[in-house]
């Protein structure tokens, strides 16, 4: 962990001015005055100029010298921003050398490509600590969020542009540890707003012995004008002093009420997705309608799995423009000076189709569904497995390929990223040519491979209309929709099962990143638990350019650069791979609506009752009566149903599929999808 050490005390040097006093209101002596009586008279030699008083504060160059605990809290923070007219912001991150925790293996860890954006991420954490434990038993929870938006709230996020409150939930950190402070998280209930400067506020807080939570040092003495001997502290004075004004004038906050105080800017739009957009306008430039695809010798099977439901399965490659500067993990993007992606090569990626008995059986060709797998998966493994069920229920094709990053094949990528944080930005540049391997594996489906022999039945009668392609994905491949479904022009709906937003908000409550967690706090790792908090929240930044919280944002489209889609959520209670919380989040995100009949009604999302009426972004619950997750940032208990079981819901997969290919929901829980399958 990066620990502050207090700075040597400056030498002050007091220069003593004689200076005049008035004697008189003409500067005489009157002759009626009366002198002071006492022992001597006091002369201008008796009188000393007072000592200013400066305080010696914790500090360490390149830190956030407002919170002493850690040396990049709190966090997101204005600390790590530096003005940069050539933005789209007008800041850029500039987080020192040394500054970012090192892990067990490598010191000191560098991640270059965050000092490339120009804010922090919408997604971030957002969070501080104190010398004791805040009672939080007067703010908002999950399950009453809106309470932060009342007037008397502790804890207030304010966004300046906008000049209004954002909707939160307060929690601390399950996982503290002996011997360190203990997180405050605000968990904001959808996703900031791009190129926005958000002020945060702590005030009016007990701790948990009813003592009083006190402010930093550093921030009383912003508080109360006094003098520090921190350069960081007094080259923010003047900034403080702003913040300190928009609290009491726009907030209602009394300043000596404030316990922690700071800002922060996110990045712009541009700034997260320019690269991974400008990517792919040159795949889909170079490809036209596809430059090919190539059956493995051994990739049609007839009769799949002897089990009558699948027709064919087809694997094989199709050609599509890279931008890794290598084929396997771990890797980058090769990139310009703008750190926009440069074409590297073309080469083949892996494809598996599954054609349904019942397309076989169909007078009609059969839409085309693309299929998105699980965390640490592969398409083939995925579409090849039980979910054929879907393809041969609703008469439609399904066709995946492996999302890189969060694939088999990134399990090593990932461990390496534990221990040197650098490696995270290979991860992130290998999910991000793997979205755009989808792209361009849906526009060749439609293009040059939509007549593959290996997709016609006797005859030569094709059994798959690739000019209707849908999309759905499984828990990771639920988190991938909504990306895909905006960086591809050819595929605009989309059914999102156990899916949500921000990984950084996922993986203390998700068991399918137990298997990191032993690496992660090894010696080898982040042994301590505030390095891991920040390490986490700093890889959001990488995370961002396919994460669902900044996809959902974009639904109603940017421009001309991302065409609208619309997606529908299928939570499951109990989940404890992705949370519910997280899903929630992503149906805020996207201003979904929520079916009367959900088992929940998140906070902020309309309730709406289903028929041709609900179409959009719309989102549904289902609850098998399992065990909750934990409420708090941690791990629930292994083996659990609830995130598989809802695929198996007759009313789950109806609603999907009537949706993918009709446009609307229809509510077929007949008024309530709670369930008894516990």
């Amino acid at each position: 962990m990066t620990i502050k050490t207090t700075a040597i005390p400056l030498v002050i040097l007091l220069l003593i001015v004689p200076i005049s006093g008035c004697v008189g209101q003409d500067d005489q002596a009157s002759e009626q005055q009366e002198p002071v009586t006492g022992d001597t008279p006091t002369t201008i030699d008796d009188i000393e100029d007072p000592v200013p008083t400066v305080l010696d504060v914790p500090n360490e160059a390149g830190c956030d010298n407002l919170n002493p605990h850690h040396c990049m809290l709190p966090f997101p923070s204005d600390a790590f921003l530096v003005e940069d007219a050539s933005t789209d912001t007008g800041f850029r991150v500039n987080i020192p050398s040394g500054i970012i925790p090192a892990s067990g293996s490598t010191d000191p860890v560098e991640i270059p490509r965050i000092n490339q954006l120009d804010g922090m991420s919408t997604a971030t954490q957002i969070m501080t600590t104190f010398d004791t434990v805040p009672d939080l038993a007067s703010v908002a929870y999950q399950y009453n969020i809106e309470r932060s938006l009342e007037l008397d709230h502790p804890t207030i996020i304010w966004n300046v542009d906008d000049n209004h409150a954002v909707a939160h939930w307060v929690e601390l950190d399950a996982r503290a540890q002996p011997g360190e402070q203990t997180i405050l998280h605000l968990r904001t209930a959808a996703a900031l707003e791009h190129d926005t400067r958000y002020i945060v506020v702590v005030r009016g807080l007990s701790d948990t012995m009813g003592g009083e939570i006190q402010p930093s040092q550093a921030l009383r003495a912003l508080l109360d004008g006094e003098i520090t001997d921190a350069e960081d502290v007094e080259s923010r004075r003047s900034a403080y002093n702003e913040y300190i004004a928009v609290a009491e004038d726009h907030m209602g906050v009394n300043k000596n009420e404030i316990q922690a105080l700071w800002s922060f800017h996110t990045a712009s739009l541009e700034s997260v997705l320019g690269p991974i957009l400008s990517m792919r306008d040159d795949a889909l430039s170079r490809i036209g309608d596809g430059l090919g695809c190539t059956v493995n010798p051994d990739g049609v099977e007839d009769n799949y799995n002897g089990d009558g439901m699948t027709y064919r399965r087809v694997r094989g490659t199709f050609t599509a423009p890279q931008y890794l500067l290598e084929e396997r993990a771990p890797t980058l993007l090769s990139r310009d000076d703008s750190h926009n992606p440069v074409f590297v090569e073309n080469r083949e990626v892996p494809f598996t189709l599954i054609i349904p008995m019942s397309v076989y059986n169909s007078s009609e060709p059969s839409p085309l569904t693309v299929f998105g797998h699980g965390f640490l998966g592969t398409g083939e493994g995925h579409v090849s497995g039980g979910l054929r069920a879907w393809g041969e229920i609703y008469e439609t094709a399904l066709l995946a390929s492996d999302f890189y990053g969060w694939s088999s094949d990134d399990r090593d990528g990932i461990s390496m990223g534990i221990m040197n944080g650098y490696y995270f930005t290979h991860q992130s540049d290998r999910l991000q040519q793997a979205m755009v391997n989808h792209v361009v594996m849906i526009r060749t489906f439609k293009g040059i491979c939509s007549d593959l022999p290996e997709m016609m039945g006797d005859g030569g009668r094709l059994l798959v209309n690739t000019s209707d392609v849908y999309y759905t994905g499984y828990s990771l491949g639920g988190n991938r929709g909504p990306s895909l479904l905006g960086l591809s022009p050819d595929v605009n709906r989309g059914a999102l099962w156990v899916g949500g937003a921000a990984f950084s908000h996922q993986i203390e409550r998700c068991t399918q990143y137990d298997q990191f967690d032993d690496l992660m706090e090894s010696v080898i790792g982040y042994p301590s638990q505030l390095d891991r908090a920040v390490v986490i929240s700093l890889i959001q930044s990488l995370w961002d350019a396919t994460d669902t919280n900044t996809w959902t944002t974009l639904s109603e489209g940017w421009g001309d650069r991302v065409q609208p889609f619309e997606m529908i959520y299928i939570g499951s209670i109990g989940d404890l791979q992705i949370s519910n919380i997280s899903t929630s989040r992503a149906l805020r995100n996207a201003d979904a609506s929520i079916l009367s009949s959900s088992s929940i009604h998140p906070y902020g999302l309309p309730i709406t009752e289903g028929g041709e009426g609900t179409t959009g972004n719309v989102g549904v619950y289902f609850d098998g009566g399992f065990s909750h997750a934990p409420e708090q940032n941690l791990l629930g208990q292994e083996p659990h149903p609830a995130h598989n079981w809802v695929a198996g819901v007759d009313a789950a997969h109806r609603m999907a599929f009537e949706y993918l290919f009709n446009g609307y929901v229809v509510d077929r829980c007949d008024g309530s999808c709670i369930y008894d399958a516990a």
